[in-house]
């Protein structure tokens, strides 16, 4: 994502490339692929969000337990583009129209006021 840091943290399942360059701009590339979410805490952290149905043919419903302040929802595809993202405020449930994608698996992080979770979404 075009960032400068020594380390990321937060990574969604993708492949990723890292490039560094030297104070001599010599340059070596490596890429690293994500299978699952890196931060096993969030799961915890959110149990009260569930998406459902899933699998589905289209139409995914995100729900909260309560009314979250803010819900911030990004839906990755398996090489970790972002092909939808979504920012909603007060409210405990967002509907989501996934028939336009491709069939196959992506993966939705929901972020509230309490935390993240990260959801796998089967599309048929």
């Amino acid at each position: 994502g075009g960032q400068t840091t020594q380390s990321v943290s937060g990574l969604l399942p993708g492949c990723y490339t890292v490039t560094v360059t030297d104070a001599n701009l010599n340059s070596i590339t490596s890429s690293a692929c994500v299978s699952f979410s890196t931060k096993l805490d969030e799961a915890s952290l959110t149990t009260g969000l569930s998406v459902y149905p899933n699998p589905s043919n289209g139409i995914f419903n995100v729900l909260s337990e309560t009314i979250t302040e803010k819900l911030e929802i990004s839906i990755t595809n398996p090489l970790g583009q972002i092909v939808v993202q979504e920012s909603l405020k007060n409210t405990k449930q967002a509907t989501l129209d996934l028939s336009r994608l491709s069939k196959g698996i992506y993966y939705l992080k929901a972020t509230c006021d309490s935390g993240s979770k990260l959801f796998k979404l089967i599309l048929e």
